[in-house]
């Protein structure tokens, strides 16, 4: 840019960028008489309610590192192939970062609206919500899908020049890894969305468990297993994606079948405190 401070620059104006969100959020919320007025003393901690807040969302957080930490490895993984491919592997990465992200908008969704339905003891409103959500994501998601089996060149070489001399090496081993990591678009609405009822009823510790079982002991044991072992390269890395998520949509599906899931553990717990 004009400045030339290059990744600085970057880093700067992504936190200049959050801040002016912030302000403007906080700006739009005043004006229309939100119940919290951002006063200074209005801040403070409630024991009880922040009790509640890592019961809840201490064991998303960690999920979510986890499926990072499971990522990084299959990098590091792709990377003893060859340089190219750790890069081609990088690329669908970014690319997956955001098309992941109507999925995670929707199951967002999903789960703030579970929790109100079951909150007025509503059920059959909740698991209609949760279907309702797995239909619009599977929707966006097989778009995607489709997308990047049409014109994986297409959106692979948005992120290396053509007259580099290793793009056709790069365009290959992309083609390669996400002919079948992108399978996992049409997995996620059903995993994502199943947790999001759970965790809507409360079930955190549920979601948590699911989690580490797909990211740590499916995910990375498959790309390896199919990838390396078994020598089918970045295609059978690939595959390690939708492996873990239809392990994952599984169990998560045994659980609901379960009806443990109607028993709020964490309400429940947080009314008798």
């Amino acid at each position: 840019g004009p400045f030339g401070m290059k990744a600085q620059g970057a880093a700067l104006a992504t936190v200049v960028s959050q801040a002016l969100s912030m302000i403007l959020c906080i700006i739009y919320l005043k004006r229309n008489r939100f119940i919290f007025d951002f006063s200074l003393r209005s801040f403070g901690f409630d024991r009880h309610k922040l009790s509640l807040l890592f019961k809840i969302g201490l064991p998303t957080m960690i999920n979510s590192i986890s499926v990072s930490v499971s990522f990084l490895f299959i990098l590091a993984l792709v990377n003893t192939i060859s340089d190219i491919a750790g890069s081609a592997v990088g690329a669908v990465g970014r690319i997956n970062a955001f098309a992941i992200l109507p999925a995670i908008a929707i199951s967002s969704a999903v789960s703030a609206m579970v929790a109100q339905n079951i909150g007025a003891n509503k059920l059959d409103r909740a698991v209609k919500t949760m279907r309702v959500g797995m239909l619009l994501t599977l929707a966006v998601s097989s778009l995607i899908f489709a997308l990047t089996q049409i014109f994986p060149e297409l959106i692979l070489g948005l992120f290396l020049a053509g007259s580099d001399p290793n793009y056709a090496q790069y365009i290959s081993d992309g083609k390669a890894y996400m002919r079948t990591f992108s399978l996992d678009y049409l997995i996620v609405p059903f995993q994502f969305c199943f947790n999001s009822l759970f965790i809507g009823a409360g079930h955190t510790n549920f979601a948590l468990v699911n989690g580490l079982l797909a990211s740590l002991l499916i995910r990375i044991p498959f790309c390896y297993l199919f990838g390396i072992v078994l020598d089918l390269g970045l295609t059978g890395v690939g595959i390690g994606a939708p492996a873990a998520s239809i392990i994952a949509s599984l169990t998560a599906l045994i659980f609901f079948l379960t009806g443990k899931w109607k028993k709020q553990r964490i309400i429940m717990d947080a009314e008798l405190t």
